[in-house]
């Protein structure tokens, strides 16, 4: 454990941007129905409300791909730096600048910051994590995330829309002045040429020099720099990586057909119009504490169980837990009569759903981006990555908002279950297991030389 405390701080560290992010994504469920109200600060509609959500996922792409062309210039390091005052200022100019311009424009400059650092974080972790504690560093963005949409939740109940934005521009300013002291990724500097450094920082990372492993780096970044030219298209033209965005994308859209995004935006509202056993404050908190619990609880498993058992697990564990929910909104407005025995249903399915979606697809997409892409087009593909979540993420988020509009909660749940059910089942056919690999052995699996050597040291034996 001693000569992996640096790996940890660093997580720790890098873990208070996607806190932010957290909180800019989970902000909708308490603020928007206080901004509908007739007495509200920034009068909207349910349409401009439904933009107001959005915009973080609509400013995501903007962010991934500079994120994607400055990860190579600036180091993985120096750019997550940049996020943190950006943030900071954001909630800032949000809490004294009060209209709905403002609003939408300051979510969708987070929003981009978000995909800066969903592209850059998930590099910097794979790149210096000790193979078997990969996966902690890993499903940790994933953590984050949900503390900051527990805490935006909690603090967005009680507290109003200045005191919330500074407390949340607080937490990026921590960022900023403790991950200024951690080291740079060693295979950025590696391909950079700065080889002492390097060194330096590998020695930071482990609590001492292991040559071996340094080499292997160097060899990995050799072999992948020699191989693939980083060039954008190499995402389709070159098989490896073919496959791994194809891995991603089954992954990123069993995350999204979830439902989970326009649940996390209108916690507050289901929770209103299910009626159910706790108010719509509670039941947010429940839910949302239910989640960080499973993601918290998927940090000390996923390196235990692998990869692969819980992406199915938990894709098909969300499809009868959102069954529930959709059963429940059947009932009530088909079956009214049995409503009394069912007000447990709704509160019970989406703790249930959280939790089980925190225990694997909360982070799935995100831990196998830094493991399956080489070091020379990592940048682009999670640039490219970011986009296809939040341009997913978009279009179902509106899609929940007109369904809902015009058939209420039941289409919407009965949509999500039968989706993830089928996305689920892709993820039986394609996902591999990475458990325990270094991230050039994943890289050998995926272009196929692995089992070629396999296959030969077998001839050789027999």
């Amino acid at each position: 454990m001693a000569n992996r405390i640096v790996q940890f701080l660093a997580m720790v560290s890098g873990s208070f941007l996607p806190l932010t992010c957290g909180i800019n994504l989970g902000w909708p469920s308490p603020f928007l129905p206080k901004l509908q109200e007739p007495d509200s600060q920034i009068p909207m509609n349910s349409d401009e409300a439904s933009w107001v959500a959005v915009m973080p996922l609509i400013g995501g792409p903007f962010g991934a791909f500079l994120g994607a062309l400055l990860v190579d210039k600036l180091g993985r390091k120096n750019l997550l730096l940049t996020q943190g005052p950006l943030i900071a200022l954001s909630f800032l100019i949000m809490a004294f600048f009060n209209n709905i311009w403002v609003l939408c424009v300051i979510r969708f400059i987070v929003g981009s910051a978000e995909g800066a650092i969903y592209t850059a974080l998930p590099i910097y972790y794979g790149e210096i994590a000790d193979p078997k504690i990969r996966g902690i560093l890993g499903s940790s963005l994933a953590v984050s995330a949900l503390m900051g949409n527990l805490l935006i939740n909690v603090i967005g109940s009680y507290l109003s829309l200045f005191w919330s934005s500074i407390i949340s521009g607080g937490f990026a300013l921590i960022h900023f002045f403790t991950f200024v002291w951690m080291p740079e990724s060693p295979y950025f500097l590696i391909k950079k040429g700065l080889l002492e450094e390097a060194k330096a920082s590998l020695t930071k990372l482990r609590g001492e020099f292991d040559t071996k492993e340094f080499d292997e780096i160097k060899n990995a970044v050799k072999r992948q720099e020699a191989c693939e030219k980083s060039k954008f298209l190499d995402l389709v033209t070159v098989k490896s990586n073919r496959k791994a965005m194809g891995i991603f994308i089954i992954l990123t859209l069993t995350n999204k057909v979830t439902g989970m995004t326009p649940v996390m935006f209108y916690t507050v509202k289901i929770f209103t119009e299910a009626d159910g056993i706790l108010d719509p404050v509670s039941s947010v908190f429940s839910f949302n504490m239910v989640g960080l619990i499973g993601t918290i609880l998927a940090l000390f498993i996923i390196d235990r169980f692998g990869r692969r058992p819980l992406m199915l697990f938990s894709a098909f564990g969300c499809c009868f837990a959102l069954l529930g929910e959709a059963i429940f909104f059947m009932i009530k407005i088909y079956l009214e009569e049995y409503l009394e025995y069912v007000q447990w249903l709704p509160l019970v399915s989406l703790m249930a759903f959280n939790l089980i979606f925190c225990l694997g697809l909360a982070f799935g997409p995100v831990l196998f981006l830094s493991e399956l892409f080489p070091t020379s087009v990592k940048a682009n593909a999670l640039g490219a990555a970011e986009t296809i979540s939040v341009t997913l993420g978009t279009a179902i988020s509106k899609i929940f908002h007109y369904l809902t509009d015009a058939y209420g909660m039941v289409v919407p749940f009965w949509s999500f279950a039968v989706c993830t059910a089928l996305a689920g089942y892709l993820i039986f056919l394609v996902v591999p297991e990475t458990k325990g690999k270094t991230l050039e052995e994943i890289q050998l699996d995926l272009i196929g030389q692995r089992d070629d050597e396999h296959r030969e040291k077998q001839g050789q034996k027999v």
